[in-house]
């Protein structure tokens, strides 16, 4: 659905959430590109397989502060563990599920 980063972001941004200050800094386990909204403590990601998004997702859930994703196929948003209401706000603009720490991505 999102080609690259850069199309991620634009769509997210189009919801009304300030992307103003970006980072990229590709450090999601297993992306093809990551970076955060740093005003609004966004997370993106685009992932070369849905195995790849799959994988983050499986580690996330283990990790010590888990956290909720919104995922397509190849992509993900994240608002971490502070807000992950936000996720069900942009999800009709962005489309995806919300997955919830335990959840596991269909195949």
């Amino acid at each position: 659905m999102y080609a690259d980063l850069a199309a991620l972001r634009a769509a997210l941004e189009a919801t009304g959430v300030d992307c103003s200050v970006w980072t990229q800094d590709d450090l999601f386990s297993g992306a093809l590109e990551s970076g955060w909204c740093e005003a609004s403590s966004w997370g993106l990601a685009t992932y070369a397989s849905r195995s790849d998004l799959a994988a983050l997702l499986e580690l996330d859930g283990e990790s010590s502060e888990p956290q909720s994703f919104l995922a397509g196929d190849t992509w993900s948003v994240t608002r971490g563990y502070e807000d992950p209401a936000a996720l069900d706000e942009v999800r009709p603009a962005l489309g995806g599920i919300v997955y919830h720490p335990g959840d596991v991505f269909p195949d």
